[in-house]
């Protein structure tokens, strides 16, 4: 009962906000002075998240949707089992496609800029139903 409980109360710290537009951008060689947000190192190339400014600055041409990162504010998210699939399982529910980077202090999650707007309302409502189930416990 411990880990659904400690699930319960760091999904009910959830608090998302935006951070900015990126674009996925492979190369075998990053430009200098380009400041990805995360670089993955895979063959044949590096994929690299870059923000639309820093794309725009160094002349980096992309097609397609930019993503939106929307930055999660949230207790111990390296640590809390299921945290990043439940978040990724709520955003399919709505067709949202994510990519979720997870760092020591925050989740970040990436999704296509247009539907940006619902999975920020999704994800806020998903803490506010958590913070409902822990006022049922007590």
């Amino acid at each position: 009962m411990t880990a659904f409980r400690d699930f319960d109360q760091t999904l009910a710290t959830l608090n998302a906000q935006t951070g900015g537009q990126y674009v996925y951008y492979t190369a075998t060689t990053l430009p200098n002075g380009l400041e990805p947000f995360a670089v993955i190192n895979e063959e044949p190339a590096h994929t690299a998240l870059i923000s639309v400014d820093d794309a725009k600055k160094h002349h980096i041409s992309y097609e397609g949707e930019t993503f939106t990162r929307i930055i999660l504010d949230i207790e111990d998210a390296l640590n809390t089992p299921g945290l990043t699939a439940t978040i990724g399982q709520t955003l399919a529910s709505l067709s949202i496609p994510c990519n979720i980077v997870t760092g020591y202090y925050h989740a970040h999650v990436f999704v296509p800029t247009s539907k940006a707007k619902d999975a920020i309302d999704m994800l806020n409502d998903l803490a506010r139903q958590a913070r409902g189930w822990m006022k049922s416990e007590v």
